[in-house]
């Protein structure tokens, strides 16, 4: 579950929440001749965008000319990065990693904590995907709220930098390690789940136990939006459409849907 239980601490930047402009923007790359000297890396500037600044248009996206931004040093902002994914981590007990945008900078970071150990990956790049994908109920700290439906690689190979300079290359990481890269990796390119959900489809004639449960959670949405119909048609039999649930209708979904919140296998035929 996302819900934050209490604030950050005052010396973390804010992170930043699904309609702040920050997060539909493609994050800058470091250039090469930066990466290849330390000492330069560490005092570059890096912008970082003011928190929810400016005019918003639909789906969250801003006028650049209207955005108060300030600028810091890259050794900066990455400290600050790992700082406010640690207090995440130390407030909810939970969280492995964040895109530079989620805390307002403007350049193609991640930090990450993954068993025991802090990385920083500079200019990430996926390099290679498995051909089958898996379904996944996404969440983020961006969209706390919501769950989101979504198909990701079921491996993938990254190649990055350090803060030193040196490239890495991680092949074929786990399912855990690969989603979370994934995710990662859209943030910097100012994806959301959102943008890329991958909806469950009920059709009217589908009797099977997983069907049954679509449309339990249809109505538990429905009951949520006031009784506003999520699909064309408002008697039965009609097609369930869910792309996303709501944190509070899941913790009340009884037991028989708990198939729709796991993951999937998807066949490559599918993509």
């Amino acid at each position: 579950m996302m819900s934050a239980s209490r604030g950050p601490r005052p010396n973390v930047s804010t992170i930043r929440r699904r309609g702040d402009p920050v997060l539909a923007r493609v994050a800058r790359a470091v250039p090469a001749d930066v990466l290849s000297a330390p000492a330069a890396l560490a005092v570059m500037p890096v912008t970082q965008w003011a928190l929810s600044v400016g005019r918003q248009g639909p789906g969250g996206a801003g006028a650049e000319s209207d955005v108060a931004h300030r600028e810091v040093s890259f050794a900066d902002a990455v400290a600050d990065l790992h700082r406010v994914l640690m207090d995440f981590r130390d407030r909810e007990g939970f969280g492995r990693a964040i895109a530079a945008p989620q805390a307002g900078y403007d350049v193609r970071v991640i930090a990450a904590f993954l068993d025991g150990t802090a990385h920083t990956l500079i200019n990430p790049t996926i390099i290679r995907k498995s051909s089958r994908r898996r379904v996944l109920w996404d969440d983020c700290f961006s969209f706390p709220e919501d769950l989101v439906r979504v198909a990701r690689h079921v491996t993938v190979t990254v190649r990055f930098h350090d803060t030193h300079g040196r490239q890495h290359e991680w092949k074929d990481v786990p399912w855990a390690v690969s989603e979370l890269l994934q995710h990662e990796y859209d943030h910097l390119d100012g994806i959301l789940a959102h943008d890329i959900v991958r909806p469950l489809t009920i059709q009217p004639t589908d009797a099977s136990p997983r069907a049954e449960a679509a449309r339990i959670v249809h109505r538990a949405l429905q009951r949520e939006r006031g009784g506003f119909p999520l699909v064309e048609g408002d008697t039965p039999p009609f097609i369930v459409v869910i792309g996303v649930i709501s944190h509070r209708v899941r913790r009340q979904l009884p037991r028989e849907c708990e198939l729709l919140v796991g993951d999937e296998l998807e066949s490559p035929s599918h993509l």
